[in-house]
């Protein structure tokens, strides 16, 4: 009796073979993925001989075969095309095509009215294998709900019984390509990138792993000011606690699910055995893609066979983001500047930590990588922060192992003679007399356990390190301890963090047992191990271990071992999150008072302590905590100074954010006084960053607002036009960044009085806004420009009733009243305010005519008191007909007393206004009984 094969295998290796030309490429194909396997090629040749023969719908494709059988095919082809509707959604638009999907936009008419994206299955892809892949990604969807995420709204079938979903209308570009076009800085796009392993945090809190993660799977866009980044198909998403069957059913047979230039190397072996660490190595080449312009691996460099993917992307060793800007390519200009760089300046962003970061989330092996995309996006924020991180160089032993990996027969018998030569080299550490000597000969054995354990030669746990000491010397041997930490120490580097932490544990009750539980090395031990819990997210436990620790050293005469104050500042950190902000501040005014005794050969120390101070004191609010805070601001300034010149842009950005916190507290002149610091030292800075420029530019002119008296008047308006000039250069005129810099600019000129500047800021704000939304649907950009167009007829309304505004105001508001109407042509208010802007800037030509369109809008009569104001006000302007000026007055001035005009809107202000013009043309005093004739001579 036959074999039965799943039925899933046969479909897997029919749809592949399909894909592939006839003929040699697809038998050695199906060779290699079936195996050899005699029973399992006999089925799926007998599948291809039958397709082959039908000559129908799979070979030749779905609308051939409804040519040539259009009454079976019509209903299929119709029921998913523009125009279509599915239930309560009308297909509008085509919007993409996947490998098995089609992507269309349909509007949605009840129970409520909205767009949204429906996902179909393709005709001609209704497999059972394509079914369950579409079933999968729409479950996948369905768990989840982060504003990062498209959600599914719906699902139904067409009338042929083809699977659709419904999503959130994901608008935006692809990820990388809107960065570029937005013009986003190194910073900013770590920030969006923060977002996005936030969101892919969530799925994978949910047990699902998208497996495709690629900028064009994350569309941006920005809403209500800030940019969102949304992941899209999950279409071969995987839910971790799924069957081991039922979760390689896509991947079973050698074929591979994937984008291989994202592609980590577990992924590429196209086994089941992938976590979410998969999704964690895409988001490491995303950020890669972000920083440089460029993917670590182009399509190149992997078209290589299936079989060999794994691993290569295993052994492939990736130039840092900062090494591969440093080589010379084409693009490289473009892409600085899209990153509002020089290339030298993007070189210098990036080397070190963000270098760190990438690579390690690139390694090739999972166990060294993040361990969760959370983690990842915690070192990005400390490194924004200048903050220590997680992430370390590889080391000498880690780049070793891909080195063993490549040459294993060349290395294989001295990894032999190295394990054999172990208890040789231990037995001879007995014979040296000094601990350091005893310590630096057992740290090198432990490297060297570590070069063979990553290669499979050797399998040392911290117990057994521990037993092979003890029976060297004794099991109360101090040594031991020393090893332990070690070993912790070479673990954590690799990555097993796990390991890493049980050698901890060992080495604290090895600590307590040979020296005491009261001892300093028992403390050192804990100390130790408290900080590794913290670094793991073990809060709670971190906490009691490191408070021990601090607590035990605290009352010693002579308290001070860095690895002590490294445990009160993480303390004060963690006490700091948890909001015990007076045991937080006490733990850090110890850790700074200890840390000055370092002296200079340990400035870092300090300035951590004056970190953590900063932090605890600026987050009480209460005055004498402020000030402190700025004590400790002060003193952490200094202590960088002293260690870095005083023109190094770590040094000169640390002094913006503290111009940033003063603001913040109310001590605008001190804000302005670090801003203006930090602009005359980039005077002395070759190629200085021109986004440092625009944040010191940024802080002095809000800072200004608030103390006017910190710049002068002339200095500020000089400052304003240099920050949107900066802006405009940087961002670009149609980037939202300038537009926000418009805004504030408008509103701070306004503030200071001149409103003639402030009206022009908002008139070149609207022109460009007016441009932006060009791309926008009809109601979302009719919605956004009234609004604005409010905003400047509102201005332009209280600059025109002023006597007191220079010349430029008027003309100023004259452009932006125009604007106004031209998005609101029948605005009564902004149809008057025009009016009386036409005459203060002597454009007296088409008065008239204006004011009869006035009238024409508000349907009042030519007697109406309002309409005759305005014409008194026309013809005392031209003095064309004074007698006339003074007729209309006076009958607007009997007619505006009478009850049915009495409420009309701002009949008395123009009432006034009409009075001051007619009597200034007329050489005298008009007052309410307005005489006429001779008496106006």
């Amino acid at each position: 009796m036959g074999k039965n094969y799943p039925l899933k295998a046969i479909e897997a290796l029919f749809a592949g073979a399909l894909e592939r030309p006839a003929g040699r490429p697809r038998e050695a194909w199906l060779k290699h993925a079936a195996g050899s396997d005699a029973g399992l090629l006999a089925e799926v040749y007998a599948l291809l001989a039958a397709h082959e023969n039908s000559g129908t719908f799979l070979e030749k494709g779905a609308l051939l075969a409804m040519e040539k059988e259009p009454d079976s095919g019509r209903d299929a082809l119709i029921d998913a095309q523009i125009g279509t509707r599915l239930g309560p959604y009308e297909l509008t638009e085509l919007l993409g095509e996947g490998g098995f999907g089609t992507v269309f936009k349909a509007r949605q008419t009840e129970p409520v009215r909205r767009e949204v994206a429906l996902k179909v299955i393709k005709l001609g892809m209704d497999t059972r294998q394509v079914i369950a892949r579409f079933e999968a990604e729409r479950q996948a969807l369905a768990m989840l709900d982060h504003p990062c995420i498209a959600r599914v709204l719906d699902a139904g079938s067409t009338t042929n019984g083809r699977p659709y979903f419904v999503m959130d209308l994901a608008s935006g570009q692809d990820l990388t390509r809107f960065c570029d076009g937005e013009g986003l800085s190194v910073e900013e796009r770590c920030r969006v990138f923060i977002d996005l392993c936030h969101a892919m945090q969530h799925a994978h809190q949910r047990g699902i792993i998208h497996r495709d993660l690629k900028p064009s799977n994350v569309l941006a866009s920005r809403v209500e000011g800030r940019i969102i980044p949304k992941v899209i198909d999950f279409g071969i998403a995987k839910a971790t606690g799924e069957d081991a069957a039922e979760a390689s059913m896509f991947t079973e047979l050698g074929q591979i699910i994937g984008t291989p230039i994202y592609m980590s190397p577990e992924q590429a072996t196209g086994g089941a055995d992938i976590d979410t660490r998969a999704d964690v190595y895409s988001l490491g080449v995303i950020l890669y893609e972000l920083l440089t312009g460029v993917t670590p691996l182009s399509t190149d460099d992997v078209r290589a066979s299936s079989a060999d993917l794994a691993s290569f992307l295993r052994d492939f060793e990736p130039l840092a983001p900062s090494q591969r800007l440093n080589a010379p390519r084409k693009g490289l200009e473009e892409a600085a500047k899209a990153r509002k760089a020089s290339p030298s300046e993007l070189r210098s962003r990036v080397r070190g930590d963000l270098d760190h970061i990438v690579l390690c989330a690139l390694e090739g092996d999972r166990n060294q990588r993040y361990e969760s995309a959370a983690a990842l996006a915690r070192d990005v924020q400390r490194a924004l922060e200048n903050r220590p991180i997680e992430a370390r160089p590889p080391s000498s032993v880690r780049r070793s192992v891909k080195f063993v990996r490549r040459h294993r027969v060349a290395v294989a018998a001295a990894a032999a003679v190295l394990a054999a030569a172990f208890a040789g080299v231990a037995v001879s550490i007995g014979s040296l007399r000094s601990k350091r000597d005893q310590g630096m000969v057992l740290q090198s054995v432990l490297e060297a356990a570590n070069d063979v354990t990553a290669v499979g030669g050797f399998e040392d746990t911290a117990a057994d390190i521990e037993r092979r000491i003890a029976r060297v010397y004794s099991p109360d041997a101090p040594i031991i301890v020393d090893a332990l930490a070690t070993l912790a120490d070479r673990l954590g580097r690799r990555g097993a963090m796990a390991e890493s932490l049980e050698a901890r544990r060992r080495a604290l009750q090895a600590a307590v047992r040979i020296h005491g539980k009261d001892a300093e090395e028992t403390d050192l031990a804990r100390a130790a191990l408290g900080l590794q819990l913290a670094r793991m997210g073990q809060r709670d436990e971190a906490q009691q271990e490191l408070a021990s620790a601090v607590a035990a050293d605290s009352v010693r005469s002579a308290p001070g071992t860095p690895a002590f104050n490294s445990a009160r500042i993480e303390l004060a950190q963690q006490l700091l999150d948890d909001d015990q902000l007076a045991r937080a501040a006490e733990v850090a005014i110890t850790a700074d008072r200890v840390a000055q005794t370092a002296g200079a050969e340990d400035r870092q120390l300090r300035a951590e302590a004056l970190e953590a101070l900063v932090q605890v004191h600026g987050r009480s609010g209460a005055p004498e905590a402020t000030q402190a805070a700025m004590v400790a601001w002060e003193k952490l300034l200094q202590t960088y100074e002293q260690a870095l010149p005083t023109t190094s842009l770590f040094v000169l950005r640390k002094h913006i954010e503290c111009g940033r916190w003063l603001l913040s507290v109310g001590e605008p002149a001190g804000a302005a006084r670090e801003a203006r610091a930090v602009l005359q030292s980039l005077l002395r800075v070759a190629d200085a960053p021109v986004d440092l420029e625009l944040s010191a530019l940024r802080l002095i002119n809000r800072a200004s607002m608030d103390a006017p008296t910190a710049v002068s008047s002339d200095e500020a308006k000089e400052l304003l036009r240099r920050e949107v000039a900066l802006s405009k250069r940087t961002h670009g005129e149609s980037s939202a960044a300038y537009v926000e810099t418009l805004r504030s600019a408008g509103d701070q000129l306004e503030q200071a009085g001149d409103m003639g500047g402030a009206l022009q800021m908002l008139c070149t704000r609207f022109k460009t806004i007016r441009i932006q939304s060009a791309k926008v649907n009809d109601l979302a950009r009719g919605a956004l420009l009234k609004v604005l167009a409010d905003e400047l007829g509102a201005k332009a309304d209280s600059v025109c009733r002023r006597d007191d505004l220079e010349p430029d105001a008027y003309f100023a508001a004259r452009e932006a009243v125009g604007l106004a109407l031209e998005i609101t042509p029948e605005d009564a208010f902004m149809l008057e305010a025009e009016l009386i802007l036409t005459v203060r800037t002597g454009r007296y030509a088409n008065l008239f005519s204006l004011i009869e369109n006035f009238r024409r809008v508000t349907g009042m009569s030519g007697e109406h008191p309002l309409i005759l104001a305005l014409q008194a006000i026309g013809y005392s302007v031209q003095r064309a007909n004074m007698a006339q000026a003074l007729s209309n007055l006076e009958k607007a001035s009997k007619l505006a007393e009478e009850p049915q005009f009495v409420s009309t809107p701002r009949l008395r202000e123009t009432m006034e206004w009409a009075r001051r013009t007619v009597s200034l043309a007329a050489g005298t005093q008009v007052d309410d009984g307005v005489r006429t004739g001779a008496d106006s001579k």
